[in-house]
């Protein structure tokens, strides 16, 4: 019977692919370097395939790959290209029983987050995929993607990060089969990079285009990493193409992400983009009474409506502020009441009301003051006007920052934390007698705080 091809290569047409090459191939030959073939990638020009043997590819791109390019050709009419790689399975096996030990908060499911009108799209959609997933196997197809992916997006301590981990830990509870990955965007990065060192791409890929349910938290925090967007986007693809779950989360929609591909972008938000707003005092009410009734404490009904009134906008600092008062009252050995809850809602307040300087900001300030590409402060470009921007950048992070060493070398292009060590170093030494340096930093961080 004819083939037909059915709109990409994929294993079916693999098969049929083999099947004919038995006509062209003597049977031990086929045995030993075609029918162990399997396939791991499609891309829009590209198939890759896998074989068992590293010894198999030398002979598969001398003798077979003509041929098994033209057979696709005639099989699918588009002249893809070949590409023969070999995945050490142990490596693989080990990595993903690593991975079993998810980066999952059990305290973040479904039965702790409070519904409410702020965030009831979004809390149906995570509960909908959660349930989608627990009941497939990894070999299963969904046709249905209206809900892949998701893009949760709302403002810091909304709850963002409780609810998509709340869809992980669900499936994993009721699937534990079910090949879940939560991660956050910085762990993505961070993974990306290290592959890239340690020559294991093969398996980071295998990792993340082999899951069912894909779960990035906080993905603004890869604006301006191309290389990492350009796996993103590619995972992205091959796990859509999958019908398989994706769920991100991000301080902002699709379209106002700075910083990111327009194709990462408009993929974001193909399927449902839901906000979660801050939550009304109703909603801010049943969350402190949720929270009272869990640890079985007595709080005056007033200091509850104390603290709803006054911690409006963020669900992180209400919690915070409801844990610091039961911790308050137990370790002094009080009952709650309006003076304690006063006293610690004014601490949070004043906390809060601090500037949060990010690195990016420190970075583009700089530029600015200098007149160079912000883009540069994150090159190797050793010129002297350009490194003298980058280690003031770095200075100026560190003083007003809390980030480490090697998380402001990773927030400049991945550079060593010796590097920044000897950047600080060398402005430390030099603004005590370059005059014009102490002001230009004055002049920046004066900005910065202004914004």
């Amino acid at each position: 019977m004819e083939y037909i091809y059915s709109g990409t290569f994929d294993n079916e047409a693999l098969v049929h692919l083999k099947k004919l090459l038995e006509e062209d191939i003597v049977a031990e030959r086929h045995r030993l370097f075609i029918s162990n073939l399997e396939l791991y990638n499609v891309t829009s020009n590209v198939i890759t395939l896998k074989t068992p043997l590293h010894s198999n590819i030398k002979v598969l791109e001398r003798y077979y790959k003509g041929m098994l390019e033209n057979r696709i050709s005639d099989i699918t009419k588009y002249e893809y290209k070949i590409r023969f790689i070999v995945i050490e399975q142990e490596d693989i096996k080990n990595n993903v029983n690593k991975e079993k030990a998810l980066n999952l908060n059990p305290d973040y499911n479904f039965e702790e987050f409070v519904e409410a009108q702020c965030n009831n799209i979004a809390v149906e959609a995570a509960k909908s995929i959660a349930e989608y997933v627990k009941n497939i196997s990894s070999e299963s197809e969904n046709k249905d993607d209206n809900l892949s992916p998701c893009f949760i997006y709302g403002g810091v301590g909304l709850g963002k990060t409780h609810l998509i981990q709340a869809i992980g830990n669900y499936v994993k509870n009721n699937n534990p089969d079910a090949n879940v990955l939560y991660v956050t965007s910085e762990q993505f990065l961070n993974e990306y990079v290290q592959s890239i060192s340690n020559k294991t791409m093969t398996v980071f890929q295998h990792k993340y285009r082999n899951c069912d349910l894909l779960l990035i938290d906080d993905i603004q925090f890869i604006k301006e990493k191309i290389g990492v967007q350009e796996e993103l986007f590619n995972t992205f693809n091959e796990l859509y193409n999958k019908h398989k779950r994706i769920v991100f989360t991000s301080d902002k929609r699709p379209s106002e992400l700075g910083g990111i591909e327009d194709r990462l972008k408009t993929r974001f938000a193909w399927g449902l983009t839901t906000d979660i707003q801050p939550p009304d005092f109703e909603t801010r009410m049943a969350i402190i009474n949720k929270k009272l009734e869990k640890v079985k404490m007595e709080v005056p009904v007033n200091v509850r409506e104390k603290i709803a009134n006054s911690l409006t906008k963020n669900i992180r600092e209400l919690e915070g502020c409801l844990n610091t008062l039961i911790q308050t009252c137990v370790l002094t050995n009080q009952q709650p009441n309006m003076e304690i809850a006063k006293n610690v809602i004014n601490k949070i307040v004043n906390e809060s009301s601090k500037k949060i300087i990010s690195c990016y900001d420190i970075k583009a300030a700089v530029a600015d003051y200098y007149r160079i590409p912000v883009e540069e402060l994150d090159k190797k470009n050793r010129t002297k006007d350009i490194a003298h921007a980058r280690q003031v950048a770095m200075y100026i992070t560190r003083q007003i920052t809390d980030a480490s060493l090697p998380k402001i070398g990773q927030d400049f292009g991945g550079k060593d934390h010796s590097t920044v060590h000897n950047a600080i170093k060398k402005i430390t030494r030099s603004i005590k007698m370059d005059f014009k340096l102490e002001n230009d930093i004055k002049t920046i961080t004066n900005e910065l705080n202004s914004i």
